[in-house]
């Protein structure tokens, strides 16, 4: 699925913006999605945002609130733009977020310093 109104260079610098242990408040990752151009939106209860057609459930912590974790967005972006699931043979959580944030950037034709 294509999105022709992302703007991808602006995702790609929000997905290295965010720190891939942490979650995020699903009303803040929301704005943050739609000014890239995603469509998005979170359930009435705050517990579920959804990325076009994909749902995400708010992760919860080993301390601190629930909220969205960044890898679960960067893999449903990256399943409805390339319609297949990431993969990574990164075994730690921010080596295998930074795998796949680069992947996909570089699907899109993005390289450099963003990427």
């Amino acid at each position: 699925m294509a999105f022709p109104q992302l703007n991808k260079e602006k995702f790609v610098v929000l997905l290295n913006d965010w720190h891939s242990h942490s979650v995020y408040d699903p009303g803040s990752i929301a704005v943050q999605l739609a000014e890239c151009g995603l469509k998005v939106c979170v359930s009435e209860d705050k517990k579920t945002l959804f990325i076009e057609s994909m749902q995400i459930s708010v992760a919860e912590p080993e301390w601190g609130d629930p909220g969205i974790s960044p890898l679960s967005i960067l893999c449903a972006v990256y399943e409805l733009t390339t319609g297949g699931r990431p993969e990574s043979r990164m075994t730690g959580q921010g080596f295998r977020y930074r795998d796949i944030s680069k992947k996909l950037a570089k699907h899109w034709g993005i390289t450099g310093n963003d990427a």
